[in-house]
């Protein structure tokens, strides 16, 4: 019996992967179990962002008995060549080149910061830095866990802001701790700049398509990735892949 654990951070996305219901509340913690195939069950938390948030929800889906790991959300994209809603796969164990031959995902690095990249500016200093396809602020620290744990893991990341897109910081402002809106800043803004409006309406079209792409595919990627790990205790072998595209950087 394999158990997932999946580490989502903001509440948007997880109810991009399964919808309002069904999720269990307790103090700063939201998780769901799932059936997944015969073999194998999900056991998911909504953690919130950053780094920090990461490592302890990974720390704890291990500690309830999960046997791998995986980072599943929005990123912002470094590649010039990604636009909104594109899947990035990273990972160390897996190489998911069944997907990538039919471009339903792309496979490379992802980038991890502290504080959101807002600039495109930004995103292209660190994408030469790096080489990373997208960046985010948690799956570094999830795939360190696990790694520590000596067990699989994966990270699945749709792009949201483009690589050559700037978010105004007045719009950041307004997100919350767990990626609601906060609609009174975000009015008393567009009260003070009518301009913002537009870029509004354009980061949402953009954050749906990652949603979009993230429903769509996750389970997908999920069976997947569970179905080579089974492969490799059957067979023997550790799961690692070590491949300079594949690797999360720092």
């Amino acid at each position: 019996m394999h158990r997932l654990g999946l580490v989502i951070p903001l509440i948007s996305e997880a109810r991009a992967l399964f919808g309002r219901g069904g999720w269990m509340k307790e103090t700063n913690r939201s998780w769901r179990r799932d059936a997944l195939g015969t073999d194998s069950d999900l056991l998911s938390l909504c953690s919130g962002p950053g780094r920090r948030r990461g490592a302890e929800a990974a720390s704890w889906l291990i500690g309830q008995g999960a046997s791998c790991l995986a980072s599943i959300g929005i990123a912002g994209g470094l590649s010039p060549d990604l636009p909104p809603g594109t899947l990035i796969l990273s990972s160390e164990d897996w190489d998911g080149r069944e997907g990538e031959g039919e471009g339903r995902w792309r496979r490379g690095g992802l980038a991890c910061v502290d504080q959101a990249l807002l600039t495109a500016e930004d995103k292209a200093a660190l994408f030469r830095r790096s080489g990373a396809l997208g960046v985010d602020q948690e799956s570094a620290a999830v795939m360190a866990v696990a790694r520590a744990a000596g067990i699989p893991s994966f990270a699945l990341r749709a792009v949201c802001d483009a690589a050559d897109r700037t978010v105004p910081a007045a719009l950041a402002a307004c997100l919350g701790p767990r990626g609601n809106t906060r609609l009174l800043p975000l009015l008393a803004s567009m009260a003070r700049r009518p301009a913002l409006l537009n870029e509004a309406l354009v980061l949402r079209e953009d954050f749906s398509a990652a949603l979009q792409a993230l429903s769509r595919e996750w389970r997908t990627v999920s069976e997947g990735f569970l179905a080579h790990v089974m492969r490799q205790d059957v067979a023997g072998a550790p799961c690692n892949i070590t491949s300079a595209s594949s690797h999360n950087r720092t």
